[in-house]
């Protein structure tokens, strides 16, 4: 009988972001929405530099609050849906949760990416799961002193670590960036 558990969080790792990249994300977003920005401007009675720097802190805050988070998930042959793997935030109902960002399969020795998951469904009827599964992903806004959910039940998060030299290859990409 197996008596490991169906998943195991390696570790826990806070991302730091450059600061290139919040100004990225920031100017793509500003090209986008300029009309809607003008918009809540007037609505507002704020001037256009009042609006950019209410934009900036909006994309400053949740890459302040960026993690990595590695684990090795025991499938069995099971299904396994990434996207239910997060934490409960009683702000919002469970369709506005966090979910992974940029799921990546590693080798099992967790030194060498095997590539980034582009579904969120894992198995397939032809290809099915091995036993084994070792992943990284980022998420925002993880409060590491309650539990993660994830699809085999909670599992309690391990101390906040920096990240290892092995997964700096894993570089964070805002969802404005991956278009």
């Amino acid at each position: 009988m197996d008596t490991q558990p169906p998943v195991e969080i390696l570790g826990l790792h806070k991302v730091t972001v450059s600061g290139e990249l919040p100004e990225r994300t920031l100017a793509s977003f500003l090209q986008s929405s300029s009309a809607e920005l003008e918009s809540l401007a007037q609505a507002l009675d704020l001037g256009q530099s009042e609006i950019g720097q209410m934009a900036r802190r909006y994309f400053s805050a949740p890459l302040d609050s960026i993690y990595l988070v590695e684990l090795i998930v025991r499938t069995r042959g099971l299904t396994l849906e990434i996207s239910a793997f997060g934490q409960v935030d009683p702000c919002f109902p469970d369709s506005g949760w966090q979910v992974p960002h940029q799921p990546t399969v590693l080798s099992g020795d967790g030194v060498k990416v095997l590539g980034e998951l582009h579904s969120f469904a894992l198995r397939s009827e032809s290809e099915p799961l091995p036993p084994e599964l070792r992943l990284a992903f980022f998420t925002h806004y993880l409060d590491p002193e309650q539990p993660m959910e994830t699809p085999f039940g909670r599992v309690n998060l391990p101390p906040v670590t920096p990240v290892p030299d092995r997964l700096r290859v894993l570089r964070y990409e805002s969802v404005t960036d991956r278009k």
